[in-house]
This record gives C-alpha cells, sequence and structure tokens, in this order.
C-alpha cells in the first residue's frame, strides 16, 4: 500500500528536515521545490510536475522558493491493516522540522 500527503511550505528558503523510514517519491505540486539528500552531493530542484523518488532511511531537506510552495510525499510498500501505517507515517511526518535559517539574498 502507498499513501500519498501534501505539504505546503510558508516561509520561502526556509528548509524543513524530513526522515525518511520507506522508500519515498518527492513530487512538486508547486516549485521550485529545492531537496537535499543526505549523502549526496548535489542538491535538486523540482519544477512543477517534477519528481524524485528517495531510498528509506534518508534525511531530506526542503524548502521552497516563494509563500506556498507545495510537495507531495508517496511512501511506497506500507505493508499493514486497518489504521495501523497512518499512525506510523504520521510519526514520521511530526518529524517535519525546521533546521536552517533563511538563506542571505
Amino acid at each position: 500500500m502507498d499513501e500519498l500527503r501534501t505539504f505546503e511550505l510558508d516561509e520561502p528558503h526556509l528548509a524543513q528536515a524530513l526522515t525518511l523510514a520507506r522508500a519515498t517519491t518527492i513530487s512538486a505540486v508547486t516549485g521550485p521545490i529545492w531537496v537535499t539528500i543526505e549523502g549526496e552531493a548535489d542538491d535538486i530542484w523540482l519544477y512543477a510536475g517534477q519528481r524524485i523518488k528517495v531510498p528509506g532511511g534518508r534525511r531530506v531537506w526542503l524548502s521552497g522558493d516563494h509563500d506556498g510552495a507545495r510537495f507531495t510525499v508517496q511512501t511506497h510498500g506500507l505493508r499493514f491493516g486497518g489504521d495501523r501505517w497512518v499512525g506510523l507515517f504520521g510519526a514520521a511526518v511530526a518529524r517535519l522540522t525546521r533546521t536552517l535559517p533563511t538563506r542571505s539574498a
């Protein structure tokens, strides 16, 4: 089973961290969305409609270039019955926290 959630970044250039327990696809709904994946040398810019798959166990940092930049997080391969998987995903989303100050222009 997969789960899809949409998030909106409320401040431009303020990075949010997300630790991914499972393989996840991050897609830009409105962009650009700046993505840094732990252990990767290069940053990625996603524009509306573009996506990237991130292996489980990685931490990613995301920020938008403008107010209201939105992205989706689709978690793959959840194998739980009932509402149990919702609680697990909710715990991961709760770790979506501000980690970096705004960048200077």
